[in-house]
């Protein structure tokens, strides 16, 4: 590693809330290799379950799936991006109730 890396944060999360909604939003960095699992994991799809390339990053995308469904609960969202050597996901739930 070099000083650059021991400097920049490797995981954030930034939490708040917007118009009645709880937002999470969490970002890491990723490696090249998993670039196209990662792309595969935050495509948009119907299936809560991450596909099978997505299985060959143990370390990867199980959460998401419970975090999927605790968004529909809340009639909020998750969307999952992957930009800039970066994986973020953010997460939207309804306040109140």
């Amino acid at each position: 590693r070099d000083a650059e890396d021991l400097v920049r944060p490797q995981v954030a999360v930034t939490i708040g809330t917007t118009r009645g909604y709880l937002a999470v939003r969490v970002e890491n960095p990723y490696l090249p290799e998993e670039d196209a699992a990662l792309r595969e994991l935050a495509a948009p799809r119907r299936t809560l379950r991450p596909t099978e390339r997505a299985h060959n990053l143990p370390q990867h995308g199980w959460g998401l799936s419970i975090v999927r469904e605790l968004a529909e609960l809340r009639q909020g969202s998750l969307k999952l991006e992957v930009a800039d050597g970066r994986f973020r996901a953010v997460a939207l739930l309804k306040l109140g109730e």
